[in-house]
């Protein structure tokens, strides 16, 4: 998929491979303005992917965030939280932020952790993970505690500007979590800190658009605004 004004390729065949060739000689300087937003990309680029719908972006992901048994440790944590907390939604917000505070923020980022996302519970053994991996054990807290949440992948910089993507699963590069509770919605990011106050009032920055990591995902989802009420 082409962006902005990109030449028509040369396409010519190579055998068993097709050769594509985008080529641009003499290109005047762009020089954009400082203020753009940061969805708003002005240079001309052309996107490959291997996948045909945000569907199978969805489907791509499901496996890697299955949770097949959380570990005894992460269940040990949720039964803590649960005696702890009577009202459920009091229980969601003491598991936010344990893994808010709890968990330190570091990304090993190298093969296929730059995708995939630990088992809660060696997150939980270590302390530390990052977006995936909060996410993916904040999901597993949940999911003790009977509380329905899945992991929901967005940009933190392209925002609404996904829906100019071809479907890819490099169009994402942190991971937040969506949570249903007593049949409302709610967006909470595990790896931010020191978010005090009501679960309903707790801050999620703009990200707009997100795509749900569940089988039944067929398209990215808005993320509704979330006006402050106050300072």
């Amino acid at each position: 998929k082409a962006h902005g004004e990109v030449p028509d390729p040369v396409v010519t065949p190579q055998g068993a491979f097709t050769e594509y060739l985008w080529e641009a000689k003499n290109v005047p300087a762009l020089l954009a303005d400082s203020d753009l937003p940061s969805w708003f990309d002005p240079y001309p680029w052309v996107q490959i992917s291997e996948l045909a719908s945000w569907r199978d972006v969805a489907r791509w992901a499901v496996p890697l965030y299955e949770l097949a048994t959380p570990g005894e440790a992460v269940r040990a944590e949720a039964r803590r939280i649960e005696a702890a907390a009577a009202a459920p939604r009091d229980r969601v917000a003491a598991a936010l932020r344990f893994v808010q505070e709890e968990i330190r923020y570091l990304g090993l980022e190298m093969g296929t952790g730059s995708y995939r996302p630990n088992p809660p519970r060696d997150v939980l053994a270590r302390r530390f993970g990052d977006c995936k991996d909060k996410a993916l054990l904040l999901v597993a807290l949940l999911g003790e505690l009977g509380v329905e949440a899945r992991p929901a992948l967005v940009h933190t910089e392209e925002r609404q500007g996904l829906e100019r993507w071809h479907p890819s699963p490099v169009a994402f590069n942190h991971v937040v979590v969506r949570v249903i509770l007593e049949g409302k919605e709610l967006w909470l990011d595990p790896t931010r800190t020191r978010q005090g106050g009501a679960l309903e009032e707790i801050w999620l920055p703009p990200f707009r658009r997100t795509l749900i990591v569940d089988p039944s995902t067929e398209d990215l989802t808005t993320i509704p605004e979330h006006p402050e009420r106050g300072p």
